[in-house]
């Protein structure tokens, strides 16, 4: 049961990071605006709910055995974790001098490091469960 609680947290937690990067993406001008429009109750934006119904999609398609769908979380959640701790080891060695930029450095190197492995894990340790599905759709997404 305590599973099922870890998980669902883990989805809202996506859900929020994905409306938070959609709005900083409007804002600076890689989506159209309409990407970011709330349902009639105001709480939804159409990506979050698009996302949720894919979500239910694959939930389906692994026939609710969600530890199939665990590559699926690693490509959503550790590749941007990785991706987002590059971004801001960079951003300390360009701006910072010192012990600040060792430490901020050598710390979002870490952070990178360990979502890279957690991300990497996942789909080969889910291998025989349909990882090199994700390998192969993940590949052609970034292609």
């Amino acid at each position: 049961m305590a599973w099922h609680g870890q998980l669902s947290a883990a989805s809202m937690t996506a859900f929020q990071d994905l409306q938070a990067t959609e709005w900083r993406d409007v804002a600076i001008g890689e989506l159209p605006e309409f990407i970011v429009y709330r349902n009639a109750q105001g709480t939804f934006t159409r990506s979050v709910t698009i996302t949720f119904g894919i979500a239910v999609l694959i939930m389906f398609l692994v026939r609710g055995e969600t530890s199939r769908a665990v590559p699926f979380y690693g490509v959503g959640v550790f590749m941007p974790i990785t991706v987002m701790g590059l971004a801001v080891r960079k951003h300390v060695l360009q701006n910072y001098t010192g012990r600040a930029r060792r430490w901020g450095s050598f710390g979002a190197g870490v952070a990178a490091a360990l979502a890279a492995t957690v991300f990497v894990g996942q789909i080969v340790g889910k291998w025989t469960e349909g990882g090199w599905v994700v390998l192969i759709s993940f590949s052609l997404l970034a292609l």
